[in-house]
């Protein structure tokens, strides 16, 4: 199965502005407010065993919950050719937290290097420039809240998402 773990952080009022400027760029599709997350790693097929040593190192993991500043608009590629546009996240506790997963998840997990983000949106009709977004969701504050291992399903619409276990930060 496709799964991931994520951060789940509570709502930001704030990021509704940016929602909207970005919902009038053309070929744009907005990632609802529901399905954000910061993914901390990503396994494109993992086993049931392994759903299971993660979900009871999950429950065993201690942490506060904390909060983070994001640092603005950017796109994967680049900002200037965007299939993916983002809002970056630069975090300790965000990076402490992948290195604890790394260290104890199973191997299978994509070990492209960990950038804190959370995906606003997707091209639909190819690569787009979002440079002239860059300054906007600045300093806004997050609030993190929970830590979940997360199942992925492609779909016609998008993937669908069903938590399969997780735990509160403290």
């Amino acid at each position: 199965m496709r799964a991931f773990i994520a951060t789940l952080y509570e709502d930001i009022p704030d990021m509704r502005d940016l929602d909207r400027i970005l919902s009038r760029e053309p070929g744009l599709r907005l990632i609802g407010e529901d399905r954000r997350h910061v993914t901390i790693l990503f396994y494109s097929e993992i086993g049931e065993g392994d759903t299971g040593k993660i979900c009871r190192f999950l429950e065993s993991y201690r942490r506060r919950s904390f909060s983070a500043k994001t640092s603005g608009v950017s796109g994967f590629p680049s900002p200037r050719r965007a299939r993916v546009i983002v809002l970056q996240i630069d975090s300790k506790d965000l990076d402490d937290i992948h290195r604890d997963m790394v260290r104890i998840c199973p191997e299978g997990f994509d070990r492209k290097p960990f950038r804190g983000h959370i995906t606003l949106a997707r091209s639909r009709k190819g690569p787009v420039n979002v440079e002239r977004y860059t300054s906007m969701g600045k300093n806004l504050s997050i609030k993190f809240r929970r830590i979940s291992l997360i199942r992925s399903v492609l779909g016609p619409n998008g993937p669908e998402y069903s938590e399969i276990c997780g735990v509160q930060l403290m």
